[in-house]
């Protein structure tokens, strides 16, 4: 839709939605300003000044996250934003009662009709937009210099460092850095419950878990993986999948060797392997049915409770289960040799800041190595060949927001002068990890650099310090 068609459109939707105008052509409408702003107005007639309009949404829930919005002579509130044609859209689409939306502070919609009050959300109907092409909207009102984004990046691993240190006084360094790393293995959908599986599996206790393998007569990696995956409430016996004779206690015959070099979408029987989201009766294998068990030997423990996961428009290398099964190598290799220390020895035994970097990166890495580098689900054979289960851009994102955080902590509470300064020379020249949604979200919005019309960041953020800055700005905090 061209921009004086999107024009018409609003103009019309004003007095009431027309067919040509979409809830996506108003969310662009919001996105980029493309409205007469002299002031905004609640349908109730309270001002509001957009000072940042949010992040568009990919994912469930509100159209736009982290807006910043001043009501009248009211504070700065942060918060979400949803967009409808028509008010009574909120109630048609369930999001009354649907807790996703209680950060909404605003529904903006093309017509208000009769509905005008919300739970909790104020109603502004969007006004028509002013003829061509409003300013591009930016995080920053001129384009950040480098030193003002390795500013704002320290800032960020300050903050970080300082809520890690809190963590280390309540819960010690192991368990600190523990629950740090489980939350970077769930990237930002999934951060909250692999924290809450570090903490009601805690260190300590894979640690005791390990210690008892032999005497059950089980291999250390597959108590781990009972531990972790049934904490998590990820194992198929939780999520209702089931083999095909119906019960996970009954045995299931055994698959020949080499069962996961099958021909792709079908078991070693010929029986098809599901590939949607729903694995209804997938063939379960001998590791499965052994984490299974370890689990049930774990006697009363309780998992996280059922819908705690979110998979909505998650590829399948980072789905939880994988991620789970990166958890568990990282916490394998931790047991063989103590991971506080190994880090510690990467920042300080590099022949340079950089090489201290890249060994940070080789300790979080966990490569293409046992049952999940060649499974996407239990049962479930990856099609397109084995894959490591914490790469090198993972692990340099785990870097960023975990490790370094947690090592800058741990020598303010040591006291360790040289580790400290280590951190930072390491952190100022590790190159970014691969730009997530947001980061690419913000790179997009900065202006342009004087000259460059195309609004390019050469070399701007390829820095982790500077990206981090840059997140920094648009996340207001951690």
């Amino acid at each position: 839709m061209t921009s004086s068609s999107l024009t018409q459109g609003l103009r019309q939707g004003a007095a009431m939605p027309d067919q040509r105008l979409t809830e996506d052509a108003l969310a662009r409408a919001w996105d980029g300003r493309l409205y007469a702003p002299d002031p905004l107005r609640t349908v109730e007639g309270v001002p509001v000044q957009v000072v940042h309009p949010g992040r568009r949404n990919t994912d469930s829930g509100p159209d736009f996250l982290d807006a910043l919005l001043v009501f009248g002579d009211g504070p700065l509130r942060r918060g979400d934003v949803e967009v409808h044609l028509r008010t009574a859209d909120w109630f048609a689409h369930g999001h009354a009662g649907d807790p996703a939306y209680q950060g909404v502070i605003l529904h903006v919609v093309a017509h208000a009709g009769s509905h005008v009050t919300l739970n909790q959300a104020p109603v502004l109907e969007l006004p028509p937009l002013e003829d061509g092409r409003a300013p591009s909207l930016a995080v920053s009102p001129h384009r950040p210099t480098e030193e003002e984004l390795e500013a704002w990046g320290e800032a960020r691993l300050e903050a970080r460092a300082a809520a890690l240190e809190g963590e280390i006084a309540a819960v010690g360094a192991e368990q600190a850095l523990y629950g740090a790393l489980l939350g970077g293995l769930g990237y930002s959908k999934n951060v909250a419950p692999f924290q809450e599986v570090a903490g009601r599996a805690p260190f300590n206790l894979l640690r005791d878990v390990a210690q008892s393998a032999p005497s059950r007569g089980l291999e250390h990696e597959t108590l781990i993986a009972g531990l972790l995956f049934g904490t998590a409430g990820l194992l198929p016996s939780q999520r209702g999948i089931r083999p095909r004779d119906g019960s996970l206690g009954l045995p299931v015959p055994d698959l020949p060797a080499g069962e996961s070099d099958s021909p792709a979408g079908r078991s070693a029987e010929g029986v098809p392997i599901p590939t949607g989201r729903d694995l209804a009766a997938p063939l379960l294998d001998g590791y499965t049915r052994a984490v299974e068990e370890a689990w049930r030997w774990m006697g009363s423990m309780a998992p996280l409770p059922s819908g705690s996961w979110r998979t909505f428009r998650v590829r399948p290398a980072n789905h939880p289960v994988r991620r789970m099964g990166g958890a568990v190598a990282l916490a394998m290799g931790w047991l063989r040799d103590d991971l506080v220390e190994r880090l510690r020895r990467a920042v300080m035994e590099g022949t340079s800041p950089r090489a201290s970097g890249a060994l940070v990166v080789k300790v979080l890495s966990v490569g293409a190595e046992g049952y999940w580098a060649r499974h996407r689900d239990f049962g479930v054979p990856r099609r397109d060949g084995p894959l490591a289960l914490i790469g090198q851009g993972r692990a340099r994102e785990m870097a960023v927001s975990a490790a370094l955080p947690f090592l800058l902590a741990l020598a303010d509470w040591d006291r360790d002068g040289r580790l400290e300064s280590g951190v930072r020379a390491v952190y100022a020249v590790l190159p970014s990890p691969p730009a997530n949604a947001l980061a690419r979200w913000a790179e997009d919005r900065l202006p342009p650099a004087e000259g460059d019309q195309q609004g390019r960041t050469p070399g701007g953020t390829r820095m982790a310090v500077r990206q981090q800055g840059l997140l920094h700005l648009v996340k207001g905090g951690l």
